[in-house]
């Protein structure tokens, strides 16, 4: 089993990831087919992780673990993560009121509108309490 360090240190990863205005963000998919660069928030998680591959918009772990709009399985557990939208960062992470309406990093990135900056210290908040 692996030790919460190391699912901080990935965690942590993923919010560099959103930070480093490598990649456009996107809504509604992990990916935009034909792009290299833009992603979700969740599709950034992906491409970190680097367990499977991008085709046609769908992050492919294997052939029964893949999705074109949330995190595949194994990309879950390789953060820690027992939901496939992240609701356990935001209820974990995000320390500003938020609303029960808009519980995983899915809605706040579609619907809200937050930034990859503002998702990135949401999950470095989450990241520090494990």
């Amino acid at each position: 089993m692996t030790d919460k360090a190391t699912y901080a240190k990935r965690l942590n990863a993923w919010a560099d990831a959103l930070d480093s205005g490598q990649f456009d963000q996107c809504i509604g998919h992990l990916s935009i087919p034909g792009t290299r660069k833009s992603k979700c928030p969740l599709g950034v998680g992906c491409h970190v992780s680097g367990l499977g591959k991008w085709t046609n918009g769908f992050y492919v772990v294997s052939a029964k673990d893949k999705s074109d709009e949330r995190l595949p399985k194994a990309v879950m557990e390789y953060y820690g993560l027992s939901d496939p939208y992240g609701s356990e960062i935001m209820q974990g992470g995000a320390n500003f009121g938020t609303s029960v309406m808009y519980p995983d990093i899915t809605a706040y990135n579609s619907y809200l509108g937050h930034t990859f900056n503002g998702l990135a210290k949401i999950i470095r908040n989450y990241a520090r309490t494990l």
